[in-house]
């Protein structure tokens, strides 16, 4: 039998501790994998909610977009009317024999402007 100190070795605690050991070993390995499960689960909820927020985000993107552009068109549209009307107004001064200055700044009433007070 061996001997530790002139003691022989108390075999049955060194196996019951050695047992105790793995079992704590075990409770730990297997709260790890509860753990990680656990992790694993939200993360793949967390990343799920992710790509959802991404997907409406990018819809609203489109449709402010497509408002965007359409709003830009109506402008266009507008200034490219009142374009057409200044340019027939500086014309119609140049035909006067007016200069087109005038007609730039309000100083030559015309017919559309003459009952509206000038800005």
């Amino acid at each position: 039998m061996p001997y530790l100190f002139g003691h022989a070795l108390p075999w049955k605690y060194i196996s019951l501790g050695l047992l105790a050991l793995a079992i704590v070993v075990s409770l730990l390995a297997l709260i790890d994998r509860y753990g990680d499960a656990r992790y694993d689960a939200g993360a793949a909820d967390q990343n799920e909610a992710w790509r959802v927020a991404a997907e409406h985000l990018k819809r609203q993107s489109e449709q402010a977009a497509g408002v965007a552009d359409r709003t830009a068109d109506q402008r266009a549209a507008a200034y490219g009317e009142k374009a057409e009307a200044l340019k027939e107004r500086i014309d119609n001064a140049e035909r006067a024999g007016l200069s087109p200055l005038d007609v730039l700044f309000g100083s030559v009433p015309d017919s559309d402007r003459s009952n509206r007070p000038s800005p």
